[in-house]
Parts: structure tokens; C-alpha cells; sequence
């Protein structure tokens, strides 16, 4: 085991307990990192990026927020990404996302690719 994990099992006689203080631990870490994938989702946005350098970047997080359990619903995904768009995009934030069938974060890329 990584010696900070020993050092939270270190003393800890039963397996029960072993296993409730390093999920106590990781729980934290893992709620830390959360907030701090979920700060970036906010603050991440296409600037002078191409599409698909802001995708990539987005994307990064997304999986990473998935990695810890913690993953975006698809229309979550895309409405957080056309957040982070220029206004020279917001005629597909009027035209594909304020009315059902909305687009999978996927078909929204190949939208604005071809704009693009």
C-alpha cells in the first residue's frame, strides 16, 4: 500500500474499520476534487481555441469527473459546453438547445465544426 494509505490503516485491527477509515478519507479527497473538476467546467470556455482544442479540454474534465464516479448527464454536458461558447455561436444555442429533441454533446460538435 502507498505509505499515506498505511499511515490511515496503521492501528486499525479489524478489516471493518480499516476499510471505514480509508473510505472516510478517500470520500474527502474524492469531494475535494469534485468541486474543484466541477469549478473548472464553469470557468473553461472556447476563447480563442478552435472548437476542437475547447472540446478536447472540456472533454478532459467530463472524464475526469466520470473517473471519480461523479459523470454529466448528456444534456448537462451540452449545456455546459455551449455555455462556454463565443457569442458568434449563440444562434446554435437558440436553434438546437431551447427546444426537445436536444442534441447529444456529440451532434452539437459536428454542428458547430461545420460552422466552424
Amino acid at each position: 500500500m502507498h505509505e499515506e494509505v498505511l499511515s490511515i490503516a496503521f492501528g486499525v485491527t479489524f478489516t471493518y474499520k480499516q476499510w471505514n477509515a480509508l473510505q472516510e478519507q478517500f470520500l474527502l479527497a474524492s469531494a475535494e476534487r469534485e468541486a474543484h473538476l466541477k469549478s473548472l467546467l464553469m470557468i473553461t470556455s472556447k476563447g480563442s481555441l478552435t472548437i476542437d482544442e475547447y472540446h478536447c479540454r472540456f472533454k478532459h474534465v467530463c472524464d475526469n469527473l466520470a473517473a471519480i464516479n461523479k459523470p454529466l448527464f448528456d444534456l448537462d454536458m451540452v449545456s455546459q459546453f455551449s455555455r462556454g461558447l463565443e457569442a458568434k455561436y449563440k444562434i446554435f444555442h437558440t436553434s438546437k438547445l431551447t427546444k426537445p429533441p436536444y442534441p447529444t454533446l456529440q451532434e452539437l460538435l459536428l454542428a458547430l465544426q461545420s460552422y466552424e
